[in-house]
């Protein structure tokens, strides 16, 4: 059957998971050929509250990644101002705590804010492209409470399948704002003993923790966390923190419909409302308290 040229807001239905999500994967197979509009713009912006900086990601997910990327304008209104998304920085700084996939040419905006994000707020986003203008809108939910452990957890590590992993079980209970929980470990060291006896730490990375999601009406979470294999373990001890980020509604749907499903009307709201061909999200996070774990290797 010959190639049929979709408008925009169809290539959205059709298009929007595959091109955010999983290219080449066949999540159906439709009986006509359907042709991506190219001119197609994604935006992404999560806020994290106590940050003072925020990062505006956008892309034509399907152009070539050696084509140009998007002209975005765009400024963010909080409690106390406007800040404008002025200055190019390197992508991972508009890296997500959710796992998202961005294709074809992409630029990564940063904003100064005049105060740091604040839970419990309410912040508006407005911006152009060479499509027309978008706008979004997230409050700021409230950080999810950790009941289990209360203190600093020390672990041994155990095999699991060729690596020495920590694994640690987290009871939570999450805010009504909140649609989905992130296991996040970060502040990695490893402790250092020199040859005067002298203890001292050096950064570390590691891998991942899983399950990183969970749902926000879960009770309890047992996690497993895994080093970097070209930084495994060292005596006497490496040390992180633990946390748990709750993201808002805006960015729990995102997650919900972004890998199996097609999107029909009347869609979802990620959070940001475009002209034609301009679609995306914008929602907010905030972290829970630090849980402390020591790793002692055998």
């Amino acid at each position: 059957m010959p190639s049929k040229s979709v408008s925009r807001a169809q290539s959205l239905a059709l298009m929007f998971i595959v091109a955010v999500a999983c290219p080449g994967c066949d999540y159906t197979r439709p009986s006509e050929v359907f042709v991506p509009d190219d001119d197609v713009v994604t935006i992404g912006l999560v806020l994290s509250a106590g940050w003072q900086t925020a990062y505006l990601i956008a892309s034509h997910p399907h152009r070539p990644g050696t084509a140009d990327a998007p002209v975005v304008e765009a400024v963010l209104t909080g409690p106390t101002g406007v800040a404008a998304f002025t200055r190019k920085v390197a992508a991972h700084h508009c890296s997500v705590l959710i796992d998202d996939f961005w294709h074809g040419p992409h630029i990564c905006l940063e904003a100064a804010l005049p105060a740091p994000v604040r839970s419990g707020e309410r912040y508006t986003l407005d911006g152009s492209t060479r499509l027309g203008r978008f706008e979004g809108m997230t409050v700021v939910p409230n950080p999810v409470t950790i009941h289990d452990p209360q203190g600093e957890v020390v672990l041994r590590p155990t095999r699991h399948y060729g690596s020495d992993i920590v694994r640690l079980t987290l009871t939570f209970e999450s805010p009504p704002e909140v649609g989905l929980v992130v296991a996040s470990a970060a502040q990695a060291v490893q402790m250092i003993v020199d040859s005067a006896g002298n203890l001292s730490a050096e950064p570390t990375q590691l891998a991942y923790v899983l399950p990183r999601e969970a749902a926000p009406d879960q009770a309890e979470v047992d996690l497993g966390v895994w080093p970097n294999p070209e930084f495994p373990w060292q005596p006497p001890e490496a040390r992180f923190n633990l946390r748990l980020v709750g993201l808002d509604e805006n960015v729990g749907r995102f997650a919900t419909h972004r890998y199996n499903h097609l999107l029909v009307e009347p869609w979802p709201s990620f959070g940001i409302k475009g002209d034609e061909g301009i679609y995306g999200y914008f929602g907010s996070a905030s972290r829970s308290r630090a849980v402390p774990v020591i790793v002692r290797p055998s």
